[in-house]
């Protein structure tokens, strides 16, 4: 999630980390069934959602985001 990848809409563009993820989302949103993404924060992790920011938390990558609540259905 910090490398600037754009997940929004279920973005396929040829690339594996977003077509995994779309296809992830996708997959359980259909079967209504719950999904965890397991790295929220994880120093110096690709794949961590969320960053320290002074006291607090800032999401990394706010398509990620977007992409992992709608696969919630959210």
């Amino acid at each position: 999630m910090t490398t600037g990848l754009n997940y929004y809409g279920g973005n396929q563009d040829g690339n594996t980390f977003t077509a995994y993820f779309a296809a992830t989302t996708d997959l359980t949103r259909s079967r209504q069934m719950g999904v965890v993404y397991w790295p929220g924060l994880r120093s110096g992790d690709t794949y961590s959602i969320t960053r320290q920011s002074g006291s607090g938390l800032a999401v990394n990558n706010s398509s990620g985001v977007a992409q992992l609540r709608w696969g919630w259905g959210l």
